[in-house]
């Protein structure tokens, strides 16, 4: 959260949208998204199941409302506009991935149930 908190304000002065879209990433790091490359591979994931259900009501939120802010015409202020790209990749990306594994058959019995699964696509 230290990294994104002080890469922000950068990306506002320069309105830069990689540096918009490296504290998104951040963001979604501090909140238990992981990413590890590997020889033959790339693992995407969470830290456990509590990061993985802060990960995906956060990332909903976020692109509810930048949503909500596109549609009111106020996505291409310079306070939104560097971290547009950034919100709409990986706020996606992190939020279906989420989904995914929370349906997957491959999770103990007791952390798959149907509800939890409709109450985070509500």
């Amino acid at each position: 959260a230290l990294c994104a908190l002080c890469i922000a304000p950068v990306a506002v002065i320069f309105q830069s949208s990689l540096i918009g879209f490296l504290a998104v990433i951040c963001f979604f790091q501090s909140l238990g998204f992981t990413t590890f490359c590997h020889k033959l591979g790339t693992t995407l994931g969470f830290d456990n199941q509590d990061s993985l259900l802060r990960s995906c009501i956060a990332s909903k939120l976020l692109l509810l409302s930048y949503s909500a802010l596109l549609l009111s015409g106020y996505a291409h202020s310079s306070l939104v506009a560097p971290f547009a790209l950034g919100l709409q990749v990986m706020g996606s990306v992190v939020y279906f991935i989420g989904l995914l594994i929370e349906c997957s058959g491959w999770l103990p019995s007791n952390w798959t149930k149907p509800v939890r699964y409709y109450r985070l696509n509500a």
